[in-house]
């Protein structure tokens, strides 16, 4: 009998220490809500956090602290789940989409040790760290999703969908616990792009 072969996440012949702009998903195992929950308030749905999700969104906002090269450009938490885009590695992004292929000079470049992965690790350490000293149940999904967002209005498309997010919580691939209907979605915001960013090989 044949073996399964495990689903690639990452994009091959890609750096993720590259410069650019990273739409990144990272969800909770199992799908459970530990962040909090989803609640109506003056008929908006909003997070009413725990103290895992209070926690996570200080750990997040504390990400350009620790990585310079790492800006917050948007993100938000949800009950079982994180969305961040994060644009690594570039000084001025006034005109990153501008330029076909872009290559930035190498005083520009994130160490490997300030990589997408890297960021994401630590990040995902310090909650796990935080928890188990306070005696937490909790725990990641092994892996997570990335995106690398390539024009802007790509970056403008998932900007309004983290934005929206709580909104639309009711109709929630998460919400739902269907990682293959999330994953057409996710790979939906090709759609809205074109390749600027190449490894030389």
């Amino acid at each position: 009998m044949g073996h399964k072969t495990a689903k690639q996440y990452r994009l091959q012949n890609r750096w993720y220490d590259e410069e650019g702009y990273y739409f990144l998903t990272i969800c909770s195992k199992n799908r459970i809500n530990y962040f909090g929950q989803i609640e109506l308030q003056n008929s908006e749905n909003v997070l009413i956090k725990t103290q895992k999700g209070t926690k996570i969104a200080e750990f997040i906002e504390n990400i350009p602290k620790i990585y310079p090269n790492a800006q917050l450009i948007e993100w938000c938490v949800m009950p079982n789940h994180l969305h961040l885009i994060i644009l690594l590695g570039i000084k001025n992004s006034k005109n990153i989409f501008s330029i076909p292929n872009l290559k930035l000079p190498k005083k520009f470049k994130a160490a490997p040790s300030q990589s997408i992965s890297v960021i994401i690790g630590q990040l995902k350490k310090a909650l796990t760290m935080w928890c188990q000293t306070e005696n937490h149940e909790f725990g990641w999904q092994s892996r997570f999703h990335d995106h690398v967002i390539r024009n802007e209005k790509s970056l403008f498309f998932i900007q309004e969908y983290i934005k929206n997010n709580p909104k639309s919580w009711g109709e929630d691939i998460f919400n739902k616990i269907n990682e293959e209907e999330y994953l057409k979605k996710y790979h939906a915001f090709d759609s809205y792009e074109r390749p600027i960013l190449k490894k030389n090989i």
